[in-house]
């Protein structure tokens, strides 16, 4: 698993606009998207097939939204330790 490159900030020291370290992840594969729409559910041909991307306007294959929010959820786990996120909720 990816993580950040730099030390992990201590949370009694972050304030607002106060700038993050990335998060660096290796580049998503087809294999991925295909094994979390099984996993999701969501089957929609955007994940999993280019020229059905690019049918519909895409430069190719998308990610799932809700792919990405697990990354953001695993990023927030990092930052200030799994104890501590209790709740993560997107809408």
């Amino acid at each position: 698993m990816s993580s950040p490159v730099t030390a992990r900030p201590q949370i009694r020291d972050l304030s607002s606009g106060t700038s993050l370290p990335e998060l660096r992840k290796e580049p998503i594969t087809k294999q991925q998207l295909v094994r979390y729409a099984g996993a999701s559910g969501d089957f929609n041909l955007i994940h999993t097939d280019d020229e059905t991307a690019r049918q519909v306007g895409l430069e190719g294959v998308i990610a799932h939204g809700m792919l990405s929010m697990a990354f953001l959820g695993q990023y927030l786990c990092w930052l200030s330790g799994p104890e501590s996120v209790r709740r993560f909720e997107v809408r």
